[in-house]
Formats: C-alpha cells, sequence, structure tokens
C-alpha cells in the first residue's frame, strides 16, 4: 500500500514539566547562579523528500565508452612502438652481416698499385734520400733547414 508520512503532534505540557525536571536535575541547573533552561516541542524538518534527479550531463556519457577509448590507445601505443621500435630492429638484424675486410697494410697498397705481388715499401730512390737525411741528422753535419732544402731539390 501507501506510505503514510509521519505528521507533527506536539507534545503535551505535562510532558514537557517532566522533561525539564528531568534535564534541570541532570544538569545540575541553579536558578540562584542565573542559570536558565527551556525545553519546548518543535517539529523536524523533513529534508528526506524525494528531489527530481538531474539528467546527465553529455559528458557523463563519456563514461560509458572509457573500455573501448582505453583499448583503442592500447592498440595505437603498439602499433606505434611496431613502427617505430621493432621494425626498424627487425630490418637491421634480417640484413646480411657484411664481414669487413682486414685493412691493407702499405706494402700491399704500394704492390697493388705498381701492379706487382710481393712486398715493396719504398721505391729505391725514396729509401736513399731517408738514409742520407737520417745519416746527415744523426751526424749533424749539416743544419737541418739545409738537409730539408737539398731534399726538396732532389724530390
Amino acid at each position: 500500500g501507501e506510505e503514510a508520512k509521519p505528521t507533527y503532534e506536539p507534545r503535551s505540557a505535562k510532558e514537557l514539566t517532566a522533561l525539564e525536571n528531568m534535564v534541570r536535575s541532570a544538569l545540575g541547573v541553579d536558578q540562584g547562579r542565573g542559570d536558565k533552561f527551556e525545553i519546548s516541542s518543535l517539529p523536524f524538518e523533513n529534508s528526506f523528500e524525494v528531489e527530481p534527479e538531474a539528467e546527465p550531463l553529455p559528458v557523463a556519457t563519456i563514461y560509458n565508452y572509457l573500455p573501448f577509448i582505453k583499448y583503442g590507445l592500447l592498440l595505437v601505443a603498439a602499433l606505434l612502438a611496431y613502427l617505430l621500435l621493432l621494425r626498424p630492429l627487425l630490418r637491421g638484424l634480417q640484413e646480411t652481416v657484411r664481414v669487413a675486410t682486414p685493412m691493407k697494410t702499405v706494402g700491399q697498397l704500394e704492390a697493388e698499385m705498381a701492379g706487382g705481388e710481393g712486398y715493396k715499401a719504398l721505391p729505391s730512390s725514396a729509401m736513399d734520400l731517408g738514409k742520407r737525411l737520417r745519416e746527415q741528422a744523426i751526424s749533424q753535419k749539416a743544419p737541418y733547414a739545409q738537409i730539408i732544402k737539398s731534399w726538396l731539390r732532389e724530390g
């Protein structure tokens, strides 16, 4: 059935006097000190009345789509990780590893330029010039500037 609404019934004067005497004795109210105490009968406010619910804001409807948005963002992050990280890494691993050929010595390079197979460090004239320069510098017969000038004239 229908719910009965509570109604207000004021307390009788006899009941209010009994309550007032009981509270006065509990608190130790003394009229000689000027204590004052009064009880009255008033109804309680009824704030439990049903208020109409407000319509949900359009922003609140976004919460219905949050799981889809979350998984969409995870998919985009996975796609970016693949394109920016994994794909270049896999390409690098799939390329054939180039075996580095050892560097050739100066003698091997000169031999290739001369067309010969043997090891030939320097031509004999350059070797002789280097020996002469070294010997003159060691014996200090000529100053270094003159040694370099003579080397430039011959070369």
